[in-house]
């Protein structure tokens, strides 16, 4: 069965797995300089945001972190990083902007919650105000990481224990972490290094109730702009689950789940 699971989270999923542990230890962010958008695509980047505007009223300019290279230095992905414009990673996605591609790094995690003796592993349903990456369900953690964290020594580790605390606000913090290996979403256009938590909610009933399904446990959600739902799916059913609404789960999200199978974690 393990192989039909990596099978499936692999097909029509353009993400590729990269900088893999346990031949890589950890992620090193390093700060460089960005390479702006040569003149000649300008003008397209502005027609494209006009019409990323005019579909999604309430979206903003601002600065994400952008991808500028990446290398394996002795068992350490260092990833080179700076800030640039948000229009510029968004307008570049999908190959609207021909010739010109611009990366974000993001950051994510396949989260295993242990609960009445139970294995479990997190989900969520995107929220209205969540981007498309190739489905509507995802694990939880994961986002694009903040200015601010390219600011503070281990800047990945920090970046991804945010997106924890605000995306599963309440839990306990994890245990264990381990790191995985990178996703590298050439659609998504986005680079994210990618973890495995292990929580303890053994005292987390005022979040966790019991679904009438067998195997899966409800979560409180109480910002649905984001996530429309939280849930948890057991370990013992977690593949018959994946075989049912695989294609409804984002690439990102897929790549995390093999790499958490093919290291022996799920």
């Amino acid at each position: 069965m393990e192989s039909d699971i990596l099978e499936l989270l692999t097909v029509n999923n353009p993400t590729e797995d990269v900088f893999l542990a346990p031949g890589v230890k950890k992620i090193k962010v390093k700060t460089t300089k960005a390479f702006d958008p040569p003149e000649s695509v300008l003008e397209k980047i502005e027609e494209v945001w006009e019409e990323e505007k005019a579909k999604t009223p309430h979206i903003t300019n601002g600065t994400v972190v952008g991808y500028v290279y990446g290398v394996d230095v002795y068992g350490i992905a260092e990833i080179g990083v700076a800030p640039v414009q948000f229009k510029h990673f968004l307008t570049s996605k999908f190959d609207r902007v021909p010739g010109y591609k611009q990366y974000a790094v993001g950051e994510g995690a396949v989260t295993k919650i242990r609960f009445k003796g139970d294995s479990y592993v997190l989900f969520a349903e995107r929220g209205k105000k969540t981007g498309y990456d190739g489905g509507s369900i995802e694990i939880i953690p994961q986002g694009l990481m903040d200015l601010k964290d390219i600011e503070v020594d281990d800047a990945s580790e920090a970046s991804v224990a945010r997106e924890y605390r605000e995306e599963i606000a309440g839990f306990p913090m994890p245990q264990t972490q381990k790191y995985l290996g990178i996703a590298l979403n050439p659609w998504g256009l986005n680079v994210s290094p990618s973890y495995l938590f292990e929580t303890d909610c053994r005292n987390s009933h005022d979040f966790i109730e019991e679904n009438s399904k067998k195997g899966f446990l409800k979560i409180r959600t109480p910002d649905r702009d984001e996530t429309k739902r939280r849930f948890a799916v057991s370990i013992d059913v977690i593949e018959e689950y994946l075989t049912e609404v695989s294609k409804d789960v984002t690439w990102n999200s897929r790549a995390r789940l093999r790499m958490a199978f093919n290291q022996g974690y799920i």
